[in-house]
C-alpha cells in the first residue's frame, strides 16, 4: 500500500477537499490526522462528533495505550505527523529530511539506532493507513496531512516505485485575504503573506524535482468550488478509480481531523470570494506583483 499524499497552503480549502475526497468510495482520507503533541492533552473532536479518543474509528486503526490518565496516551514517538529522531529540533530536522543528504548524515542514520526509529515510525504509518481502508472497506489513502517533510520521507521510501501527490492550490489574493483574518494582520503586512505562497509553492516543486518517482496532480480550489464533477474526473483518473464509482456516493461518516469547519460540513461548497471586496485596490495591485509568475501559472491572470 502506498499512500497519496496531498499538499496545500494554509487557507487554502484542505480541510473542504479532505471532505470531497473520502465521498468516493475507494477512498479514504482524514484529513490533518495526528494532531496531538506530547505536552498537548486537548481532546480533539473528530468531524464524526465524537472526541478521538473515543471515536470508533481511531479507536480501531490507531494503538492508544490504556492508563489512568486524560486523554488515553498516543505513541508521541510515532503518532505524529513528523518522526521524532531527536529531541533537539533542529538536529531532528536535519536526520529526518531527505533534501538534506550527506555523508555525515547516512553514517549517522546508519550507524545508529536512528534508522530503527525511522523505519518503526514509517512502519506505523503504514499500518494506521492500512487499518483505516480495512475499517472502510476502500483502496486508496490519500494522506492530508499536508506536510512536505512526511512527503519527503515517503518518496525516499519508495524511491523504487511511484508516488502520487495531488497539489491543492488557492488564488494567492484569496490566500492573502484570509491569512490577514486568521493571523489578523493589516494590508501593509500582506507582501510577507504572498512571498509565503510563492515559497510553498517553490517547496512542493523542489520536492517533485528531487524525487522523480513523484507524479503530481494539480488541483484548484477555485475548481473543486465551482466544478466539481470536473475535478472528480481528473482525480478518478490520476487515481485509476473504478469508473462505476463516483464522488459523493459515499454516505459512510467520515472521520476529519482539520480546521473548524470540519464540525459542520455538508457539501455545500461555495467559493470565497471576499478578497474582492475587502482588500484595497492598491493592496491587490501590490500583492499580485509579488505574486506574478506564480498567478499566471496556474492561470490567476
Amino acid at each position: 500500500m502506498i499512500p497519496t499524499m496531498l499538499l496545500s497552503n494554509w487557507y487554502s480549502g484542505a480541510t473542504l477537499f479532505a471532505f470531497f475526497l473520502d465521498s468516493h468510495p475507494e477512498i479514504i482520507c482524514n484529513g490533518e490526522t495526528f494532531p496531538l503533541r506530547d505536552k498537548d492533552k486537548r481532546r480533539n473532536i473528530c468531524s464524526c462528533g465524537a472526541y478521538i479518543d473515543t471515536c470508533d474509528f481511531y479507536k480501531n486503526t490507531i494503538y492508544i495505550k490504556e492508563d489512568e490518565t486524560f486523554p488515553r496516551n498516543w505513541d508521541y514517538n510515532n503518532a505524529v505527523v513528523k518522526p521524532r529522531l531527536h529531541n533537539n529540533i533542529l538536529v531532528n530536522r536535519y536526520l529526518s529530511s531527505p533534501l538534506l543528504e550527506s555523508f555525515l548524515r547516512r553514517k549517522i542514520i546508519t550507524h545508529t539506532n536512528i534508522k530503527n526509529r525511522l523505519n518503526s515510525y514509517i512502519n506505523y504509518q503504514f499500518n494506521f493507513m492500512e487499518n483505516a481502508l480495512n475499517y472502510s472497506d476502500a483502496n486508496v489513502y490519500v494522506d492530508g496531512t499536508k506536510s512536505i517533510r512526511r512527503t519527503q520521507i515517503f518518496a525516499n521510501h519508495f524511491r523504487n516505485e511511484k508516488l502520487n501527490l495531488i497539489h491543492l492550490v488557492r488564488d494567492g489574493r484569496a490566500f492573502c485575504n484570509s491569512y490577514k483574518k486568521n493571523r489578523k494582520l493589516t494590508e501593509k503586512d500582506l507582501n510577507f503573506a504572498a512571498q509565503e505562497w510563492n515559497d510553498y509553492i517553490q517547496l512542493v516543486d523542489n520536492l517533485a524535482n528531487k524525487f522523480s518517482n513523484v507524479n503530481t496532480l494539480t488541483i484548484r480550489y477555485e475548481d473543486l468550488c465551482n466544478n466539481k464533477h470536473r475535478v472528480g474526473l481528473e482525480i478518478s483518473k490520476f487515481l485509476k478509480l473504478s469508473s462505476s464509482k463516483k464522488f459523493e456516493e459515499d454516505n459512510s461518516t467520515s472521520h476529519i481531523l482539520g480546521n473548524r469547519m470540519r464540525k459542520d460540513f455538508n457539501f455545500d461548497i461555495v467559493e470565497d470570494l471576499s478578497w474582492k471586496q475587502e482588500l484595497s485596490e492598491n493592496t491587490i495591485s501590490a500583492i499580485s506583483k509579488v505574486m506574478k509568475k506564480n498567478l499566471h501559472r496556474f492561470n490567476y491572470l
